[in-house]
């Protein structure tokens, strides 16, 4: 019987090279921790729901009234001179007879005597007052004062503005996890592997509904056998106070943006809100010095991330550093009224384990979460873009 050839090395053993021992009896020396980069993506949605602004979606439309006060500015449509007594508006519902209006040029109060909602015009009283009457211009702001009624005279019409109703849709979204039997099976750095995927996807799952809740575009589809629906979100909501930056942000055109949000705010109590910052705008805020950026460690304990502060003449915003706001978002910016949105779960976010098929050789595992977001007063909210730094 022929004997087995060993091989044979002459010289000092080595780990490697063409003296080394064979590799396989060296034991590989690796960390028992796997370690990842996943970014905390979902901090708009950890602030809402901490807040308990949840309400459970009964249907998959989700529906919210909006209502605002019956408006005093408004602009007139056609130069007058100062003998003219008719001018036509942009606005005739705002009006009433009896109400005296301020042109803001010139200083001149007149007061409405007549009414023609089919022309947009009001026949006016000019020079209600000691302010001469002056020339108006196509464009010029007025300013309705309320009535001044005449002694013993009846009640005035009423004006009321009807509530207007904002809908979203409630999304599906499943995030998956599978891998082989044998693969769960089979010893792993790190430990169980079918537990890492499945912790990755919760990350994952909270960054595509962040996604989501910042850009995603509300739309129902009825084409198909089963209706398909995607929920609106932040993006898409603010259409009035965007500012285009275009390169570097000042402060005073921040500041400019800050006093319209704020001069809108959704509920009552102090005028505080969120701002959710990319790297190119939080960096540009941190330049414009004098302490405007202060650590809120509240809202840390509370939220989990970091959370600064800035204070305005204004109101008071909660600077939140945003991950996701990169890329094709990089140098945005979001001024949030928090008391407009409105979490809306059909199906809170629930991890299903073993969907796999019967006699499939898997383990298959879901997150699945069906909701909205109902986003109020698209006034009270502000957008930046193209930030550079």
């Amino acid at each position: 019987m022929a004997l087995a050839v060993p091989t044979i090395r002459t010289g000092a053993l080595a780990t490697a090279g063409l003296l080394a021992i064979n590799a396989d009896q060296l034991p590989v020396d690796m960390y028992e921790d796997v370690f990842e980069y996943d970014a905390s993506g979902s901090p708009l949605l950890t602030v809402v729901t901490k807040r308990l602004q949840t309400k459970r979606a009964k249907n998959p439309t989700v529906k919210h009234l909006e209502d605002q006060p019956v408006p005093e500015w408004d602009t007139i449509t056609q130069t007058r001179i100062a003998g003219d007594t008719t001018v036509t508006v942009t606005n005739i519902a705002y009006h009433a007879i009896g109400d005296l209006i301020k042109h803001v040029v010139s200083g001149e109060t007149a007061r409405i005597t007549g009414i023609n909602t089919g022309t947009s015009t009001l026949t006016i009283t000019r020079s209600w007052g000691a302010t001469a009457a002056a020339g108006w211009t196509n464009g010029d702001y007025i300013l309705n004062m309320g009535a001044a009624e005449s002694e013993g005279d009846t009640s005035p019409e009423a004006k009321a503005t009807v509530t207007v109703t904002k809908t979203n849709f409630c999304q599906i979204m499943k995030t998956t996890v599978e891998l082989s039997k044998t693969a769960e099976n089979t010893a792993n750095y790190g430990g169980s592997e079918r537990t890492r995927q499945r912790r990755k996807a919760g990350a994952r799952h909270a960054r595509l509904w962040e996604q989501a809740w910042l850009h995603g575009e509300k739309n129902e589809d009825t084409s198909g056998a089963k209706p398909i629906r995607s929920m609106g979100g932040i993006d898409e909501h603010i259409t009035s106070l965007v500012l285009a930056a275009g390169g570097v942000l000042t402060e005073p055109e921040f500041l400019d943006l800050l006093g319209d949000a704020m001069r809108h705010k959704v509920g009552a109590g102090p005028k505080r809100k969120g701002l959710l910052v990319s790297r190119e705008l939080g960096a540009t805020m941190d330049m414009w010095g004098n302490n405007k950026l202060q650590t809120n460690v509240g809202a840390q304990k509370t939220y989990g991330f970091s959370v600064s502060t800035y204070v305005s003449r204004f109101g008071t915003l909660d600077v939140i550093d945003h991950p996701l706001l990169e890329f094709g978002y990089a140098g945005y910016g979001y001024i949030i009224d928090w008391d407009g949105l409105i979490y809306r779960p059909a199906r809170r976010t629930t991890l299903n384990p073993n969907i796999q098929a019967a006699g499939e050789d898997v383990w298959k595992d879901e997150y699945l979460t069906e909701a909205s977001g109902s986003f109020a007063q698209e006034m009270a909210f502000g957008k930046i873009t193209g930030v550079t730094f």
